[in-house]
C-alpha cells in the first residue's frame, strides 16, 4: 500500500522527535528564521571568535532580519553560556527580560 505524503512526513517527524529523545545527533534548529540561520552556524560563528552580539549578526545576518530580531532573545544567553562554561546549552533558555508578561506573544 502506498503511503500518502502527509503519511510519509508525520512518521519522518515523529522519527526525528524520537531520535532526538534518545540522545541521537540533532536536527538543525533555525534560531532566525527570517534570514533562516541555523543553531549550528552561530555556534561555529562563536567558536570562531564571534564573542559579542555585534559580532554574530555581522558574521552570520541573525538578528538582523526585518522582525526587529525577535531572535535576540536566545542570541544572547546561548553566548553568554558559552563564554561562561566554554560550551553550548542543551536547551537554549529565552531571555524575556523586558516582555510583558500579560501579553500573549
Amino acid at each position: 500500500m502506498r503511503r500518502t505524503f502527509v503519511e510519509v512526513h508525520v512518521s519522518f517527524l515523529r522519527a526525528q522527535h524520537y531520535n532526538h529523545s534518545m540522545g541521537a545527533k540533532k536536527k538543525t534548529e533555525i534560531i532566525c528564521r527570517c534570514n533562516n540561520v541555523s543553531r549550528a552556524t552561530i555556534e561555529d560563528a562563536i567558536r570562531n571568535g564571534a564573542h559579542t552580539l555585534n559580532e554574530i549578526f555581522d558574521t552570520t545576518s541573525a538578528g538582523v532580519g526585518p522582525c526587529g530580531g525577535s531572535c535576540r532573545r536566545k542570541l544572547g544567553p546561548l553566548l553568554d553560556y558559552y563564554l561562561k562554561h566554554g560550551q553550548f546549552p542543551e536547551k537554549i533558555v529565552e531571555d524575556l527580560t523586558g516582555k510583558d508578561p500579560a501579553k500573549k506573544p
